[in-house]
């Protein structure tokens, strides 16, 4: 009997060494899975900034926070410029856009979609001859938003910039 009982303790100690050895590579793997997902996810962010965050901070300096009659919108070169910025910005959605939900979170993505949406009229309005009244009142309204939810600067979290884009969204 005492044989039988010593068998089976060199078998539970074998199996609950594999288990602990299991476990211990679970758990590393774990930890180098999150320390990747972080890294990710300050690269998508600093993509975000660049493809979304710069051409915002260009359309703002550009245009101002003024009301549209301090725009001189007969400026030469001014129209090409807006075409230019807005098609950047429309590029940049698209691009961030493309990450998808598996780094971007459902809400923030839905949001961005909204946005590129208004840029997408913008952009299609800026492409003719001449800039309406109608542009150029949304123009202001978009850099008067931009300006007020202070959208420029370092974006720590998808959940900073889910709160600019809500503010963004709900003041335009």
């Amino acid at each position: 009997m005492k044989t039988k009982s010593f068998k089976y303790r060199s078998l539970i100690y074998i199996l609950a060494s594999i288990t602990l050895f299991l476990l211990i590579l679970c758990l590393v793997a774990y930890g180098k899975y999150t320390d990747k997902k972080e890294e990710f996810d300050k690269v998508s962010l600093y993509l975000y900034e660049l493809e979304v965050e710069t051409p915002l901070e260009a359309i703002l300096n550009y245009i101002g926070t003024g009301p549209i009659e301090l725009v001189d919108w007969d400026k030469q070169g001014l129209h090409e410029e807006l075409t230019f910025l807005f098609n950047n910005l429309d590029k940049g959605l698209f691009n961030v856009d493309y990450l998808g939900t598996e780094v971007i979170p459902e809400e923030t993505l839905t949001q961005l979609w909204n946005l590129q949406k208004i840029i997408q009229i913008i952009v299609n309005d800026t492409s003719e001859d001449s800039i309406n009244n109608e542009t150029k009142e949304r123009i202001i309204k978009l850099t008067n938003a931009i300006n007020s939810c202070e959208m420029i600067g370092i974006n720590r979290s998808w959940n900073q910039v889910h709160s600019e884009l809500e503010c963004l969204l709900n003041n335009y």
